[in-house]
């Protein structure tokens, strides 16, 4: 009985490599040590055998013949999702088996971009793809076991058979992603059948070909009693019936909505009290009791909030410093924010871990960061007025972990050093800061503690002599990024100098684990553990990405 042509059609267009099948993860029970990935090996070894075999034979009776359904189930989870449907055409036991949804119990996720051919080619014809036969024959085999689907954000134009699919067959979907795709489709149907056992919804900026058919959405908002978390990020539809989201809702982002009513927006977070991450990043729409409904969230702890162009007289931010829960703080492009404003609200909130302040022109003054004494991660963007005699008094605090500071003109190396002397930084990042310059990297070079990204993009000042310094980092093996992009001063001898660090640790490893100490030991690298260098604008060149290649992954 031949295997169906949905999957392996859409599969010819893309091709059945063993990296791209790799590249979908819908199990849960995906194997994590070198065993568990050794064992896998075995099993898609010995299935290839068996095919082998069968052909061979002619259908002569094997071992494997006499296992029961159970086994081969059992066997069939170690596979790839690709890899089962290919072996439904080993033989018709084989092709019953897996014809069953028990045969793909174990996956939860879903991800059917990965089943769907679209590349840069075929993006402006999708009037002419039909994905529908691929999703069918996808949720058809595992649908009853999904517990969530997403299309990979890659605006894909989704038809309705796809949509009838998946709520014939996805009963049990607690998270489905629609976000960034084109929805030539009425979700109604799918709504209505897994509405009330929604956990987690996104829309984000989902394109609708018919207007009408977005509108729609919001007649669903009252079933789904359960849902955590929502993204309505630059919803086109009707949103005048917001506030009857379930009260029990934790999460919304809600930035850039285009049909949202300031009304209904205050009335919103007036019935959810136990919302703990908002993102209004841009605000559409305010008036003057927004931002006092947002103050009166008791359990806010994540606050996204900008692009407001009125003064502070007409919308004043102080309110904010009563909402004493929130931890994280991110405010970008707000002319209605002040350096007195953001004095209050940083004495107001006590229990602040991360703040991010991005291109408000009316801060004149951040003396107030001292304030900040629980501080761990700090993003200052676009500000000619910080300066150091601001950021010192920070550092006393010894609690700062990650450090980004872009086109801040007035600061130099004095906060810089006493920043990394004093806090133990994790990541650091300096974006186009003309006063920062060799002197900074000489310091990140002999610290003790373990840093995981830096950043110098842009740093003109900066040189191939101050890169090459971080070749003598204590823990240069834990870098994980480095960027100097944007800088023609940094050639090849600096990449080649951090190669030689990399090396020559390697080497003290290798020497500590044949004299048996395990303690300085470094674990052998991995691909994803490569030392990625972008190196977008420089001098350096790509000749040399054969030499260091081993140890360091060259990017623009």
């Amino acid at each position: 009985m031949p295997v169906k042509y949905d999957i392996k059609d859409a599969r010819r267009k893309k091709s059945f490599s063993s990296s791209s099948s790799s590249s979908l993860s819908p199990s849960t029970s995906t194997p994590s040590s070198s065993s568990s990935l050794s064992s896998l090996s075995a099993v898609a070894a010995i299935a290839a055998a068996v095919v082998a075999a069968a052909a061979a034979t002619k259908r002569k009776e094997t071992m494997i013949d006499k296992l029961h359904e159970d086994c081969l189930i059992s066997i069939f989870h170690k596979l790839d999702f690709i890899d089962r449907v290919r072996l439904e055409v080993v033989c018709h036991k084989w092709f019953e088996i897996l014809q069953k949804q028990a045969s793909y119990a174990n996956i939860k996720e879903l991800n059917m971009a990965d089943f769907l051919a679209n590349d840069s080619s075929s993006y402006f014809q999708q009037e002419f793809i039909s994905f529908a036969p691929t999703v069918i024959g996808v949720v058809r085999r595992c649908g009853r076991y999904v517990r969530m689907i997403s299309f990979g954000q890659r605006w894909l134009k989704i038809s309705q058979p796809i949509i009838d699919a998946i709520a014939d067959y996805c009963t049990r979907l607690t998270e489905l992603d629609l976000g960034c795709i084109i929805l030539d489709a009425d979700i109604s149907i799918l709504l209505e059948k897994i509405g009330e056992n929604l956990e987690t919804f996104s829309l984000e900026e989902t394109s609708w070909v018919n207007k009408d058919d977005g509108d729609k959405v919001q007649d669903f908002f009252q079933r789904m009693k359960k849902l955590n978390k929502i993204n309505l990020r630059r919803a086109s539809f009707k949103l005048n019936k917001l506030h009857e989201l379930s009260p029990c809702l934790k999460s919304i982002e809600i930035s850039g909505a285009n049909s949202l009513p300031a009304e209904i927006l205050n009335a919103f977070l007036a019935l959810h009290p136990n919302l703990t991450e908002l993102e209004l990043c841009p605000v559409t729409v305010t008036d003057d009791m927004t931002l006092s409904y947002i103050s009166g969230l008791p359990a806010l702890q994540s606050l996204h909030i900008g692009y407001i162009q009125k003064e502070a007289q007409i919308l004043p931010m102080e309110p904010l410093a009563f909402c004493n829960t929130i931890q994280n703080l991110h405010i970008q492009n707000c002319t209605a924010l002040t350096g007195q404003s953001l004095r209050l609200i940083l004495e107001g909130l006590v229990n602040l871990r991360s703040l991010t302040i991005t291109s408000c022109s009316k801060v004149f003054d951040y003396s107030s960061l001292s304030q900040c004494r629980q501080l761990d991660s700090l993003s200052i963007g676009h500000s000619p007025h910080l300066s150091d005699e601001e950021l010192i008094p920070l550092a006393a605090h010894n609690r700062l972990h990650s450090l980004t500071l872009n086109k801040c003109f007035n600061i130099t190396n004095n906060s810089i050093l006493t920043m990394i002397k004093d806090c133990t930084l994790n990541n650091i990042s300096l974006i186009s800061c003309d006063g920062i310059t060799d002197e900074v990297l000489y310091s990140l070079a002999s610290v003790q503690y373990a840093i995981e990204t830096i950043s110098v993009q842009g740093c003109t000042c900066i040189t191939s002599k101050g890169v090459a310094a971080l070749a003598l980092m204590k823990n240069i093996t834990k870098l994980r990024e480095l960027d100097i992009s944007h800088n023609r001063n940094i050639d090849d001898m600096a990449i080649l100098s951090i190669h030689n660090g990399l090396k020559l640790k390697k080497r003290e490893s290798e020497e500590n684990c044949g004299n048996g100490d395990k303690e300085n030991e470094i674990q052998p690298q991995t691909s994803t553990d490569l030392l990625t260098i972008y190196i977008f604008k420089t001098s350096v060149s790509f000749r040399i990405e054969s030499h260091v290649s081993d140890l360091i992954n060259l990017s623009n």
